[in-house]
Protein backbone atom coordinates (compact mmCIF):
# COMPACT_ATOMS: atom_id res chain seq x y z
CA UNK A 1 0.00 0.00 0.00
CA UNK A 2 1.37 3.39 -1.23
CA UNK A 3 1.25 5.90 1.96
CA UNK A 4 0.25 9.26 1.97
CA UNK A 5 2.77 12.04 1.42
CA UNK A 6 2.97 15.12 3.51
CA UNK A 7 5.54 18.23 3.65
CA UNK A 8 6.57 19.72 6.17
CA UNK A 9 7.63 23.05 6.44
CA UNK A 10 9.42 24.70 9.42
CA UNK A 11 9.79 27.81 10.38
CA UNK A 12 11.41 27.91 14.17
CA UNK A 13 9.60 28.79 16.97
CA UNK A 14 9.40 27.18 20.60
CA UNK A 15 8.14 23.70 18.92
CA UNK A 16 11.68 23.24 17.73
CA UNK A 17 13.28 24.97 21.04
CA UNK A 18 15.66 24.30 23.75
CA UNK A 19 15.98 25.24 27.36
CA UNK A 20 18.83 26.86 28.88
CA UNK A 21 21.89 24.82 30.67
CA UNK A 22 22.02 25.28 34.63
CA UNK A 23 18.66 26.93 34.57
CA UNK A 24 16.39 27.00 38.01
CA UNK A 25 13.91 24.10 37.22
CA UNK A 26 10.70 27.07 37.33
CA UNK A 27 12.31 28.99 34.87
CA UNK A 28 10.90 29.45 31.31
CA UNK A 29 14.32 30.13 30.11
CA UNK A 30 15.05 28.40 26.20
CA UNK A 31 16.04 29.54 22.97
CA UNK A 32 13.83 28.90 20.51
CA UNK A 33 14.46 27.56 16.91
CA UNK A 34 17.09 25.54 17.85
CA UNK A 35 15.88 22.27 15.72
CA UNK A 36 15.11 21.81 12.24
CA UNK A 37 12.18 20.00 10.50
CA UNK A 38 14.21 16.43 9.99
CA UNK A 39 14.84 16.52 13.80
CA UNK A 40 10.74 17.62 14.91
CA UNK A 41 10.27 14.74 13.13
CA UNK A 42 12.80 12.10 14.71
CA UNK A 43 11.49 13.46 17.85
CA UNK A 44 8.06 11.29 16.85
CA UNK A 45 9.92 8.41 14.96
CA UNK A 46 6.30 6.92 14.73
CA UNK A 47 5.15 9.39 12.37
CA UNK A 48 7.64 8.14 9.86
CA UNK A 49 6.01 4.74 9.74
CA UNK A 50 2.77 7.07 8.56
CA UNK A 51 3.75 8.44 5.88
CA UNK A 52 6.24 9.57 3.17
CA UNK A 53 7.89 13.05 4.14
CA UNK A 54 9.64 15.34 2.41
CA UNK A 55 10.93 18.34 4.35
CA UNK A 56 11.72 22.23 3.63
CA UNK A 57 13.33 25.18 6.11
CA UNK A 58 12.68 28.52 4.61
CA UNK A 59 13.85 29.74 7.74
CA UNK A 60 14.57 29.65 11.32
CA UNK A 61 13.30 32.10 13.82
CA UNK A 62 11.71 32.70 17.09
CA UNK A 63 8.16 34.20 15.55
CA UNK A 64 8.64 37.18 17.40
CA UNK A 65 10.83 38.67 14.61
CA UNK A 66 8.43 37.79 11.75
CA UNK A 67 8.34 40.02 9.15
CA UNK A 68 6.25 40.74 6.09
CA UNK A 69 9.35 38.94 3.62
CA UNK A 70 8.87 35.93 5.83
CA UNK A 71 5.80 35.77 4.97
CA UNK A 72 5.84 36.14 1.69
CA UNK A 73 8.68 33.07 1.50
CA UNK A 74 6.21 31.00 3.74
CA UNK A 75 3.26 31.48 1.15
CA UNK A 76 5.76 30.71 -1.95
CA UNK A 77 6.59 27.76 0.26
CA UNK A 78 3.22 26.44 0.79
CA UNK A 79 1.77 27.22 -2.69
CA UNK A 80 4.49 25.77 -4.51
CA UNK A 81 3.98 22.42 -2.27
CA UNK A 82 0.42 22.14 -2.98
CA UNK A 83 1.11 22.76 -6.50
CA UNK A 84 2.76 19.92 -6.23
CA UNK A 85 1.57 16.68 -7.55
CA UNK A 86 3.73 14.33 -4.88
CA UNK A 87 2.17 16.26 -1.98
CA UNK A 88 -1.13 15.24 -0.27
CA UNK A 89 -1.21 17.79 2.37
CA UNK A 90 1.32 20.17 3.74
CA UNK A 91 2.46 20.85 7.68
CA UNK A 92 4.28 24.06 8.83
CA UNK A 93 5.86 24.15 12.35
CA UNK A 94 5.63 27.71 13.75
CA UNK A 95 5.97 30.07 16.89
CA UNK A 96 2.99 30.81 18.77
CA UNK A 97 3.24 34.35 18.95
CA UNK A 98 2.54 35.46 15.41
CA UNK A 99 1.04 32.21 14.22
CA UNK A 100 -2.17 33.81 13.74
CA UNK A 101 -0.73 36.18 11.73
CA UNK A 102 1.31 34.05 9.26
CA UNK A 103 -2.29 32.00 9.10
CA UNK A 104 -4.48 34.89 8.66
CA UNK A 105 -1.91 36.10 5.73
CA UNK A 106 -2.26 32.43 4.45
CA UNK A 107 -5.93 32.83 4.23
CA UNK A 108 -6.03 35.59 2.46
CA UNK A 109 -3.91 34.76 -0.29
CA UNK A 110 -3.66 31.26 -1.26
CA UNK A 111 -5.78 30.92 -4.31
CA UNK A 112 -8.99 29.01 -3.59
CA UNK A 113 -8.28 26.85 -6.90
CA UNK A 114 -4.83 25.68 -4.43
CA UNK A 115 -7.13 25.06 -1.60
CA UNK A 116 -7.90 21.50 -2.26
CA UNK A 117 -5.09 20.21 0.18
CA UNK A 118 -4.92 20.20 3.62
CA UNK A 119 -2.56 22.87 5.42
CA UNK A 120 -2.16 22.55 9.00
CA UNK A 121 0.08 25.02 11.44
CA UNK A 122 1.31 22.98 14.26
CA UNK A 123 2.88 24.98 17.44
CA UNK A 124 3.78 24.69 20.94
CA UNK A 125 3.88 26.33 24.09
CA UNK A 126 7.08 24.25 25.59
CA UNK A 127 10.00 24.13 24.29
CA UNK A 128 11.18 20.76 22.87
CA UNK A 129 13.18 19.45 25.78
CA UNK A 130 10.92 20.31 28.42
CA UNK A 131 9.60 17.27 30.16
CA UNK A 132 6.12 18.24 29.32
CA UNK A 133 6.38 19.40 25.66
CA UNK A 134 3.25 19.71 23.99
CA UNK A 135 5.12 19.83 20.80
CA UNK A 136 5.60 16.26 19.45
CA UNK A 137 1.36 15.74 20.43
CA UNK A 138 0.52 18.43 18.65
CA UNK A 139 2.51 17.33 15.29
CA UNK A 140 0.90 13.94 15.74
CA UNK A 141 -2.46 15.08 16.44
CA UNK A 142 -2.22 17.12 12.68
CA UNK A 143 -0.93 13.90 11.32
CA UNK A 144 -3.84 12.19 12.15
CA UNK A 145 -6.14 15.22 10.71
CA UNK A 146 -4.24 14.99 7.54
CA UNK A 147 -3.79 11.51 7.13
CA UNK A 148 -8.12 10.88 7.96
CA UNK A 149 -9.82 13.81 6.48
CA UNK A 150 -11.84 14.31 9.85
CA UNK A 151 -11.97 18.33 9.03
CA UNK A 152 -13.15 18.09 5.77
CA UNK A 153 -11.57 17.94 2.10
CA UNK A 154 -9.60 21.47 2.30
CA UNK A 155 -8.95 22.41 6.45
CA UNK A 156 -6.31 25.21 7.01
CA UNK A 157 -5.95 26.18 10.55
CA UNK A 158 -3.80 25.76 13.46
CA UNK A 159 -4.22 22.01 15.74
CA UNK A 160 -2.98 22.60 19.44
CA UNK A 161 -3.72 20.95 22.25
CA UNK A 162 -6.77 18.81 20.68
CA UNK A 163 -8.17 21.70 19.21
CA UNK A 164 -8.76 22.37 15.18
CA UNK A 165 -8.45 26.61 15.13
CA UNK A 166 -9.39 27.70 11.70
CA UNK A 167 -7.03 30.12 9.68
CA UNK A 168 -9.45 32.85 10.57
CA UNK A 169 -9.92 32.27 13.75
CA UNK A 170 -7.02 31.74 15.60
CA UNK A 171 -6.02 34.22 18.35
CA UNK A 172 -3.74 33.42 21.21
CA UNK A 173 -5.51 34.29 24.70
CA UNK A 174 -2.79 33.54 27.00
CA UNK A 175 0.87 33.92 26.95
CA UNK A 176 1.42 30.68 29.44
CA UNK A 177 0.11 26.87 29.42
CA UNK A 178 -0.65 24.77 26.67
CA UNK A 179 -4.09 25.86 26.12
CA UNK A 180 -3.23 29.57 25.13
CA UNK A 181 -5.55 29.57 22.22
CA UNK A 182 -8.63 28.38 23.41
CA UNK A 183 -11.01 30.97 24.54
CA UNK A 184 -10.58 31.70 28.46
CA UNK A 185 -14.52 32.15 28.42
CA UNK A 186 -16.99 29.59 27.68
CA UNK A 187 -14.13 26.76 26.47
CA UNK A 188 -12.30 25.78 23.38
CA UNK A 189 -13.27 26.74 19.72
CA UNK A 190 -15.15 24.42 17.97
CA UNK A 191 -13.58 21.72 16.47
CA UNK A 192 -15.08 22.17 12.92
CA UNK A 193 -16.48 25.67 11.53
CA UNK A 194 -16.51 27.04 8.19
CA UNK A 195 -14.03 26.59 6.00
CA UNK A 196 -15.41 28.45 3.02
CA UNK A 197 -16.32 31.60 3.84
CA UNK A 198 -16.69 34.31 1.88
CA UNK A 199 -12.85 35.39 2.02
CA UNK A 200 -11.35 32.54 1.96
CA UNK A 201 -8.75 32.94 -0.41
CA UNK A 202 -9.96 36.43 -1.38
CA UNK A 203 -6.65 37.01 -3.00
CA UNK A 204 -5.93 34.91 -6.42
CA UNK A 205 -2.42 37.26 -6.57
CA UNK A 206 -0.27 38.82 -4.95
CA UNK A 207 2.42 41.43 -5.29
CA UNK A 208 5.12 40.68 -3.08
CA UNK A 209 7.26 44.00 -3.87
CA UNK A 210 4.19 46.08 -3.58
CA UNK A 211 3.25 44.57 0.35
CA UNK A 212 6.45 45.13 1.41
CA UNK A 213 6.10 48.74 0.92
CA UNK A 214 3.07 49.56 3.13
CA UNK A 215 2.89 50.57 6.26
CA UNK A 216 -0.53 50.55 8.51
CA UNK A 217 0.51 51.36 12.26
CA UNK A 218 -1.82 50.33 15.36
CA UNK A 219 -2.50 53.49 17.84
CA UNK A 220 -3.76 52.29 21.07
CA UNK A 221 -5.70 55.09 23.03
CA UNK A 222 -4.05 55.25 26.24
CA UNK A 223 -4.57 57.99 28.66
CA UNK A 224 -2.06 60.93 27.80
CA UNK A 225 -0.25 61.97 24.27
CA UNK A 226 1.55 58.98 23.23
CA UNK A 227 -2.13 58.40 21.04
CA UNK A 228 -1.70 61.80 19.28
CA UNK A 229 2.04 61.64 19.34
CA UNK A 230 1.99 58.46 17.02
CA UNK A 231 -0.94 59.73 15.20
CA UNK A 232 1.04 62.93 14.24
CA UNK A 233 4.00 60.73 13.28
CA UNK A 234 1.81 58.34 10.56
CA UNK A 235 0.61 61.90 8.85
CA UNK A 236 4.29 62.88 8.65
CA UNK A 237 5.28 59.58 7.10
CA UNK A 238 2.40 59.22 4.73
CA UNK A 239 1.06 55.82 5.45
CA UNK A 240 -1.94 54.77 3.52
CA UNK A 241 -4.51 53.48 6.70
CA UNK A 242 -4.23 53.79 10.09
CA UNK A 243 -6.07 51.59 12.85
CA UNK A 244 -7.15 53.04 15.99
CA UNK A 245 -7.60 50.57 19.10
CA UNK A 246 -9.65 52.87 21.21
CA UNK A 247 -11.21 51.76 24.54
CA UNK A 248 -15.14 50.35 24.80
CA UNK A 249 -16.66 49.11 21.48
CA UNK A 250 -14.33 52.17 19.80
CA UNK A 251 -14.94 55.00 21.94
CA UNK A 252 -12.22 57.28 19.74
CA UNK A 253 -11.44 60.06 22.70
CA UNK A 254 -12.06 63.52 21.77
CA UNK A 255 -8.93 64.55 21.86
CA UNK A 256 -7.61 62.91 18.78
CA UNK A 257 -10.88 63.88 16.67
CA UNK A 258 -9.05 66.27 14.85
CA UNK A 259 -5.73 64.87 14.06
CA UNK A 260 -7.84 61.92 12.89
CA UNK A 261 -9.93 64.99 10.73
CA UNK A 262 -6.88 66.03 9.72
CA UNK A 263 -5.32 61.98 8.35
CA UNK A 264 -8.95 61.74 6.26
CA UNK A 265 -8.60 65.05 4.71
CA UNK A 266 -5.08 63.57 3.72
CA UNK A 267 -6.37 60.71 2.34
CA UNK A 268 -5.01 58.35 5.10
CA UNK A 269 -8.08 55.94 5.81
CA UNK A 270 -9.03 55.70 9.34
CA UNK A 271 -10.60 52.10 10.83
CA UNK A 272 -11.71 52.46 14.14
CA UNK A 273 -11.41 49.34 16.44
CA UNK A 274 -11.69 48.46 20.29
CA UNK A 275 -8.80 47.50 22.27
CA UNK A 276 -11.07 44.70 24.31
CA UNK A 277 -10.71 41.05 22.91
CA UNK A 278 -14.48 40.43 23.25
CA UNK A 279 -17.14 42.20 21.14
CA UNK A 280 -15.43 44.02 18.42
CA UNK A 281 -16.95 47.14 17.18
CA UNK A 282 -20.69 48.66 17.14
CA UNK A 283 -21.65 50.83 14.14
CA UNK A 284 -21.56 54.18 15.59
CA UNK A 285 -22.54 53.77 19.34
CA UNK A 286 -21.25 56.74 21.34
CA UNK A 287 -18.48 57.85 18.42
CA UNK A 288 -20.03 59.60 15.79
CA UNK A 289 -17.52 62.89 15.00
CA UNK A 290 -15.73 61.49 11.60
CA UNK A 291 -19.37 60.18 10.21
CA UNK A 292 -19.07 62.66 7.59
CA UNK A 293 -15.66 60.62 6.36
CA UNK A 294 -17.91 57.12 5.76
CA UNK A 295 -18.51 57.76 2.43
CA UNK A 296 -15.66 57.74 -0.23
CA UNK A 297 -14.94 61.29 -1.09
CA UNK A 298 -12.26 62.66 -3.77
CA UNK A 299 -9.02 62.91 -2.00
CA UNK A 300 -9.95 61.85 1.19
CA UNK A 301 -9.42 58.97 3.38
CA UNK A 302 -12.31 56.63 4.29
CA UNK A 303 -13.75 56.07 8.50
CA UNK A 304 -14.90 52.76 8.79
CA UNK A 305 -15.55 50.06 11.75
CA UNK A 306 -12.94 46.92 11.95
CA UNK A 307 -15.47 44.90 13.01
CA UNK A 308 -14.44 41.88 15.63
CA UNK A 309 -10.84 41.05 13.82
CA UNK A 310 -8.22 41.27 15.98
CA UNK A 311 -6.01 43.98 15.71
CA UNK A 312 -3.04 42.55 14.06
CA UNK A 313 -5.83 40.75 11.18
CA UNK A 314 -7.03 44.50 10.44
CA UNK A 315 -3.45 45.60 9.78
CA UNK A 316 -3.03 42.63 7.48
CA UNK A 317 -6.10 42.98 5.53
CA UNK A 318 -5.26 46.83 5.47
CA UNK A 319 -1.73 46.07 4.19
CA UNK A 320 -3.21 44.04 1.37
CA UNK A 321 -5.67 46.31 0.48
CA UNK A 322 -2.97 48.72 -0.61
CA UNK A 323 -1.10 46.13 -2.28
CA UNK A 324 -3.27 44.49 -4.81
CA UNK A 325 -3.47 46.01 -7.70
CA UNK A 326 -6.68 48.23 -8.52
Amino acid sequence: MTLPRLHLIATGGTIAGLSHVNTAPASWSYTAAQLGAEQLLQATPELLNVAQWTVEQPYSIGSQDLTPQHLVVLQQSVLAALQSPTVDAVIVTHGTDTVEDALYFLHLTIPVVWRSKAILFVAAMLPSDHPNADGPDNLRQAVHLALTGELGASPMGLVMNGCFLPADQVMKWSTAGVAAFEQPLGGAFSDMMDLDGPSAGACADFHAPLFEQVEVPVVYCTPGLAPLRSLESALKRGVQSVVIAAPGHGNIPEMLVPILRTCLLAGIDVIRASRVPYGGVEQGGEFDSLDAFRSPQPGCGVFREGGSLSLNKLAMLEMLKHAMPA
